[in-house]
């Protein structure tokens, strides 16, 4: 009788261990949530339903514009504001009288000599810079002419102006639709305070500005 006890209590503390073992890997089989780094960036915190996006503050002609910028005046050889815009990498340059009014933009553009067909020979391309037939051989016939015309007869006198309080979406409505590379802002009395190129956009756009 005593080993059938014996064997009886053995088998009672084997299965209280059994179901404490099955009772403890049980838990252990539960799911438990996965908390990803906060400082990883494979895993990006998710934007709060009551995070608010961020305004950019908006802009005005006087906050894109570069001011002071540099000019050149009507008086002015080709010649000598052609120097100018070499000098310091420009693409043109806002023509002003000797009050600092704005009157017109001279372009880089506006001084290369263009192809034009020869009147009689239609097939016959030639070298024309502002109405002159010029030598594409010859250099000096280009630093005559740069030397004696004026800035007064070549500068585009149509590109409109910006106000300094103009806002984003008016500027690049001018400034690209209506295919200008620059355009200038002036006060009340016209006179110019600075200038605004697409590049100034792109910079201000790539917040580099």
């Amino acid at each position: 009788m005593w080993r059938v006890g014996f064997v009886f209590e053995s088998m009672q503390t084997g299965l209280a261990s059994l179901s404490k073992h099955e009772t403890d890997f049980s838990y252990s089989l539960l799911p438990t949530p996965y908390t990803p780094p906060t400082n990883s960036s494979r895993y990006p915190r998710p934007r709060s339903s009551t995070q608010q996006p961020v305004i950019v503050k908006a802009m005005k002609a006087e906050n894109i514009m570069t001011p002071n910028p540099l000019t050149t005046t009507k008086g002015e050889t080709l010649w000598e504001a052609a120097e100018r815009m070499l000098a310091h990498h420009y693409g043109g340059l806002p023509v002003v009288d000797e009050d600092g009014r704005y009157l017109g933009v001279l372009e880089m553009d506006d001084l290369l000599p263009r192809p034009e067909n020869i009147p009689g020979a239609p097939d016959v391309l030639a070298l024309q810079l502002f109405d002159k037939w010029v030598d594409e051989h010859s250099i000096h016939d280009f630093e005559g002419i740069y030397k004696e015309k004026p800035v007064e007869e070549v500068m585009r006198t149509e590109v409109p102006v910006l106000k300094p309080d103009d806002p984003l979406r008016v500027v690049l409505d001018k400034l690209i639709e209506n295919l200008y590379r620059r355009m200038p802002v002036v006060d009340e009395d016209g006179k110019l305070l600075g200038i605004i190129t697409r590049g100034d956009l792109l910079r201000l756009l790539m917040g580099r500005k």
